[in-house]
């Protein structure tokens, strides 16, 4: 049975929370008619998390937590004093979220929040497939945890760091990474994370972001590095499960800015 993650679940209310962070980070930005630019905060949103159509919640760079459940007709916030990179709800009640140096756990709707307790130190990235079983990125390791991050698994990476994860089921999982100039920037597991093979290794190929449509479908983005030329957007499709890939689009136009181009790739993945 395929598992849907409940951060990449419904993909009007993601589509529509990609376009709202575009339009607040980019004051410029021209509205072509087609989408309905709104502005919420003058704040920069930085990490976003829907459960459904309607219900979803953002994170700006100001330690405010803002939530719709009319799929963004209006908002309500409270001050949480935490600076979200990575946010994850799996349901109303119980979320995820990391900063730059802690992760943390809501069972109340994001209200308040009490930090996880990790073996080590901690990396960008995050990924549950339901509320007891997720993963946290940790220096060249994966914090596996199966009971809501009361107890957590270290699994090594052989040097990798994991950007971002989609899981087709409890085992099969395609995860991102970098790893120091080896450019082994796509990871595959059959036992539920707990062992991982490299299955991409492009010179040059950098992905940071992983999406799948169906369980052999999916797409990786990132950037493909022009050594002494700077970095071109990037993006790679697999028809099989993420055992091979192959190159289905490159621009030279697009800002090459982490944050405001992985919001570039949901948009294409769409």
């Amino acid at each position: 049975m395929k598992l849907i993650p409940s951060h990449k679940r419904f993909l009007a209310g993601r589509l529509f929370i990609i376009l709202l962070i575009a339009s607040v980070t980019q004051s410029h930005a021209q509205n072509n008619g087609t989408f309905e630019n709104s502005v919420i905060t003058g704040n920069t949103l930085v990490a976003s998390s829907f459960i459904n159509d309607n219900e979803g919640w953002l994170a700006d760079n100001g330690g405010i937590l803002w939530h719709t459940s009319n799929a963004g007709q209006s908002w309500s916030s409270v001050f949480i004093e935490k600076y979200f990179t990575r946010l994850q709800f799996t349901d109303a009640l119980n979320g995820f979220g990391i900063t730059a140096d802690a992760a943390y756990k809501t069972m109340d709707g994001g209200n308040t929040w009490s930090i996880l307790s990790l073996p080590g130190s901690i990396s960008n990235s995050l990924y549950f497939l339901d509320d007891n079983t997720g993963f946290i990125t940790g220096n060249k390791t994966i914090y596996k945890t199966t009971n809501s991050g009361t107890t957590w698994t270290t699994i090594l990476t052989n040097g990798a760091s994991f950007t971002d994860y989609y899981f087709i089921n409890a085992s099969l999982g395609i995860a991102t990474a970098n790893d120091n100039d080896l450019y082994q920037s796509i990871w595959r597991t059959t036992d539920g994370g707990l062992n991982w093979t490299n299955v991409f290794d492009e010179p040059n190929y950098l992905m940071n972001s992983i999406w799948f449509t169906d369980e052999n479908t999916g797409w990786a983005a990132g950037s493909y590095d022009q050594i002494g030329l700077g970095q071109e957007p990037q993006i790679i499709h697999t028809t099989d499960g993420g055992l091979t890939w192959q190159n289905v689009f490159i621009s030279s136009n697009i800002q090459t800015h982490h944050t405001s181009f992985l919001q570039y790739q949901k948009v294409l993945l769409y």
